[in-house]
């Protein structure tokens, strides 16, 4: 379970204990707090993030990783998408696996970037919730520098 799924977890758990008698017409209030929650963590941690909805939608991408996005890494109507094909099918396959399946592929996605720009590290991070929760977030993209030379990028496609 990785960090997101550990903050929701413990917040589900807190809750219940705290408030049992939470009307489900409620749940969805708590649920976009908690998004929002996690948006906040993220921003004030400089940490590039894009938050996905059940449908792979971002709700929310971090300041951090708005300065990322440019010609390679791009939001396409609300959809993250990369520029070269071959690393986009993959990419949309990836979070079609992770909302869907709920399964996360341990190998991450290299963005190779032109104009001696560096490449970067794309990896999938499930959100877990309870089976009764509203919650919208769903996935979380988290981004970093690959820090390889290109050549090095293009063997952790294969």
């Amino acid at each position: 379970m990785g960090i997101a799924g550990v903050i929701e977890s413990r917040f589900d758990l807190a809750e219940r204990e705290a408030r049992p008698h939470l009307d489900a017409s409620l749940a969805p209030l708590v649920a976009g707090a908690r998004a929002r929650g996690m948006a906040d963590a993220f921003d004030m941690l400089g940490l590039a993030a894009i938050l996905l909805d059940d449908e792979g939608a971002a709700i929310h991408v971090s300041e951090c990783a708005r300065r990322l996005l440019g010609a390679d890494l791009t939001l396409a109507r609300g959809r993250l998408r990369v520029a070269d094909v071959a690393t986009d099918t993959l990419l949309q396959s990836v979070i079609k696996s992770a909302l869907i399946d709920r399964t996360c592929s341990a190998s991450p996605i290299i963005v190779l970037r032109g104009a001696g720009r560096p490449s970067l590290r794309l990896r999938i991070a499930l959100v877990q919730a309870g089976s009764e929760s509203a919650q919208l977030l769903k996935a979380v993209v988290l981004i970093d520098f690959a820090g390889a030379p290109a050549e090095q990028a293009l063997e952790g496609l294969s």
